[in-house]
């Protein structure tokens, strides 16, 4: 559930009233507000709507001809609940989120800061510890928080709607986490030493059929408000992680015998191409499509 703001300029409250009434949205509020900056008055619409209509309503609005992102700005907040005339099976439909919430929840995820590295240096440590000691309850407990899986949504979300950005940014972010799990390894395996006891990497098949499934709910539960994409994650954490964890620590233990090395390095590179083809596949299932954002990605690009 979510109400939207729109802030518009004098006189334009009603075309964006008749795009929401249109589409069934019940009552929308029109107030009068003073924008500082600016230092003018402009018109604030207000509607408490179900996550289908906030896409839906949001998708008209990026697309309709009149708008410019330099005159209406838009939010969009969750609400716990809400009680009005739709029915509390209708107005709690968790589903389709929509392609700007996306966008930014997924920078949001993405962004590469001093607690971003931590995060995945530290969770990397606690696998890269529990595969040399087998340790399943520590290897579950570094999944919950290993940054993997948003960072190839990126990457495909970014391919799908054209914003390059996002893409290269969700790699970079990508990258960052492999490269900072390899080197976790090989830390732990210096410092603790001893032999990898972990062995359960799975074959080539069995990856990509874990990937293909973790691809298609991973891309499901982000457009779906009542998702736990905490549990997807922990699946992909899996599947991607482990690898350069394996790698670090093999770099100074020792690596295994040349096909099951080649084997496991080309196993990681397909997890990571199986869920960005098939959570791009989801996005474009859902509908998802370019022109929704292109306007205002297209402003936003001009100004950074």
């Amino acid at each position: 559930m979510n109400e939207i703001r729109v802030v518009t300029p004098k006189g334009k409250a009603k075309e964006i009233a008749k795009i929401a009434l249109d589409m069934g949205i019940q009552e929308i509020g029109v107030s009068t507000v003073y924008v500082y900056g600016p230092d003018e008055e402009k018109e604030q619409l207000s509607m408490e709507v179900s996550v289908l209509q906030a896409r839906q309503f949001m998708d008209a609005l990026l697309t309709a001809p009149f708008f410019d992102i330099n005159q209406y700005s838009v939010s969009s907040d969750q609400l716990m609940s809400i009680v009005s005339q739709m029915s509390a099976e209708k107005i709690s439909w968790p589903l389709e989120v929509g392609a700007a919430t996306i966008l930014q929840d997924l920078w949001l995820q993405n962004h590469i800061t001093i607690s971003y590295m931590a995060r995945a240096f530290i969770s990397a440590l606690l696998l890269s510890y529990a595969l040399l000691e087998a340790d399943l309850i520590t290897l579950l407990a570094a999944l919950l928080f290993t940054p993997f899986l948003s960072q190839v949504l990126a990457m495909s979300f970014g391919g799908l709607i054209q914003d390059w950005h996002l893409a290269r940014q969700g790699l970079a972010a990508l990258a960052t986490s492999t490269g900072l799990t390899i080197i976790a390894g090989a830390v732990v395996a210096a410092v603790v030493g001893g032999q990898l006891q972990y062995d359960q990497f799975g074959t080539l098949i069995s990856n990509f059929v874990i990937s293909l499934i973790v691809g298609i709910a991973a891309g499901l539960d982000t457009a779906d408000k009542s998702g736990r994409r905490e549990f997807i994650a922990v699946a992909a954490a899996a599947q991607f992680a482990s690898f350069p964890a394996w790698f670090g620590i093999s770099l100074v233990l020792g690596f295994p015998d040349r096909a099951t090395t080649m084997w496991r390095i080309l196993t990681f590179f397909v997890n990571i191409l199986t869920i960005l083809v098939v959570s791009i596949g989801v996005y474009a299932a859902l509908r998802y499509r370019p022109e929704v954002l292109k306007r205002y990605l297209q402003a936003t690009s001009e100004k950074n």
